[in-house]
């Protein structure tokens, strides 16, 4: 028997993925340096499996931000995403920020047809 990890705020787990991308959403408005707003975002789209995000272009994307977060390998024990948020600059943080605000409204407009 499989567990299922998602816990789902509305109950449907339809909605797993854009809850938790909500979350992400919040962490990334809050009046913090983008690097440390970023890193939050990207500990709660860990969160996310793939299979949670419907088939095609928004599994994609959503698969290309976590490259994006999780390319540099640690050098220490900070963890791959800690270390690629330090090795990039803040005009990429900002567009990978920007990446997920996108996948965010592209996961609600889907998910409200």
């Amino acid at each position: 028997m499989s567990e299922d990890h998602t816990l789902s705020i509305s109950g449907d787990d339809r909605f797993y993925a854009l809850e938790t991308l909500t979350m992400a959403i919040h962490e990334l408005d809050e009046k913090k340096p983008i690097k440390e707003s970023l890193y939050e975002a990207g500990f709660l789209l860990v969160l996310i499996m793939p299979a949670d995000i419907p088939n095609g272009v928004l599994r994609w994307a959503f698969t290309g931000i976590m490259h994006d977060l999780t390319i540099v390998p640690p050098t220490y024990d900070e963890g791959r995403l800690a270390a690629t948020i330090v090795s990039m600059t803040e005009a990429d943080c900002v567009t990978v920020a920007s990446r997920i605000q996108d996948l965010h409204a592209a996961l609600r407009k889907h998910l409200a047809e």
